[in-house]
């Protein structure tokens, strides 16, 4: 049990540091800023499903209790995917179209080109 609440708390931190990351880079108009928001969304989005679902696991079946609060938690996030646009629509069209434009570097948004 402890070694997927661990789990947990890396993966949390992992998408609150790229969201921050993100969000300097969008507030200061740098050019990885876009990449790094859809980034940062689709990751954290699908990031939060696995990690209220593996701690659902380690609760059991009352997780499902309604008064129970990992039911609400579940219900939130399994809407981050495809509020504002579906993550594989994302991908499909927005990163996809990123990618091929003349010039990119795909090391320049994680600082090392």
């Amino acid at each position: 049990m402890s070694d997927v609440l661990a789990d947990a708390k890396a993966k949390i931190e992992a998408v609150r540091l790229l969201a921050w990351r993100a969000l300097d880079a969008v507030l200061s108009m740098h050019p990885n800023g876009p990449e790094l928001a859809l980034h940062s969304k689709i990751f954290g989005s699908e990031t939060g499903v696995q990690v209220i679902s593996d701690l659902i696991g380690i609760v059991g079946v009352t997780a499902y209790d309604q008064n129970f609060p990992l039911v609400r938690h579940l219900m939130d996030a399994l809407a981050y995917p495809i509020i504002e646009g579906s993550n594989v629509g994302m991908r499909r069209r927005q990163l996809q179209a990123l990618f091929r434009t003349p010039g990119y570097d795909p090391l320049s948004a994680s600082d090392m080109a």
